[in-house]
């Protein structure tokens, strides 16, 4: 392809399909309460957030206060996707990397499919950066951005009045899939499970601190050998002056 900062579409050789295929987890994490900006802290695997079962309608404030946007680059300013290699070292340690065409964050692939929408030009905000790192065969995205904002809304109320929170911290999920010939491995935050039954991590489990890095890891976390395979939620409110936006954010 020739060097250019604009991609034609006569470049591009569409691929047929129906969507993601062969899915696969292959990590999960938390980033632990503990951590500090000189030592961020994992539990590989994690344990999430479990649903709660109510009936009836949770009473919402709304958010006050700073929140995470994106904790991943909060914790490793300096390398926000080291902690997706580190979790999948451990708990997919013979996962080929060089079969992977593109590693990164739900959050990404969601701005770029926003791109392509025939609306696109009617958002009040199009503009967002993504950097790029290749190495070998793969191309590896990061988000840019801020790592904390202050939200508006009562989507943080929400998820403290629908889930019982992990005592391990927020929790992440790597799993890795195909789209059309393209190999990817996706990164995404879950606000809540449903099902499955989890290993609660020990009292006894010690921080290992990871050569080369600033991370600590506790191991422990993670599905039961023969469970059921739960259902992961992502958690999400609206305005009733809007109608919710289904394309933007699946």
């Amino acid at each position: 392809m020739p060097s250019s900062s604009t991609i034609r579409l006569d470049w591009v050789e569409p691929t047929l399909t129906d969507g993601p295929s062969d899915a696969k987890e292959i990590a999960t994490y938390n980033w632990h309460p503990s951590s500090t900006i000189e030592v961020p802290r994992m539990v590989v695997p994690g344990l999430p957030p479990f649903l709660v079962d109510s009936r009836d309608p949770p009473k919402l404030e709304y958010d006050q206060g700073t929140f995470f946007c994106d904790e991943n680059q909060y914790r490793q300013k300096e390398s926000p996707t080291e902690s997706l290699f580190q979790a999948v070292a451990i708990c997919t340690p013979n996962f080929d990397w060089q079969a992977v065409d593109i590693v990164t964050d739900r959050n990404n692939l969601r701005k770029l499919m926003r791109a392509l929408q025939p609306q696109w030009d009617s958002f009040d905000d199009q503009s967002f950066q993504i950097d790029l790192d290749i190495v070998g065969r793969t191309v590896v995205l990061t988000r840019v951005g801020p790592a904390e904002s202050q939200v508006f809304g009562c989507g943080h109320s929400f998820e403290d009045q629908m889930t019982t929170p992990s005592p391990e911290g927020s929790f992440r999920r790597v799993v890795s899939l195909n789209l059309g010939r393209v190999a990817l491995v996706v990164r995404s935050e879950i606000d809540a499970v449903d099902g499955g039954t989890w290993r609660s991590v020990s009292r006894k489990a010690e921080w290992s601190p990871k050569p080369g890095s600033r991370i600590e890891i506790k191991r422990g976390g993670g599905l039961k050998k023969g469970s059921e395979c739960p259902e992961y939620w992502e958690l999400k409110t609206k305005s009733l002056k809007k109608s919710f936006d289904w394309a933007g954010a699946y």
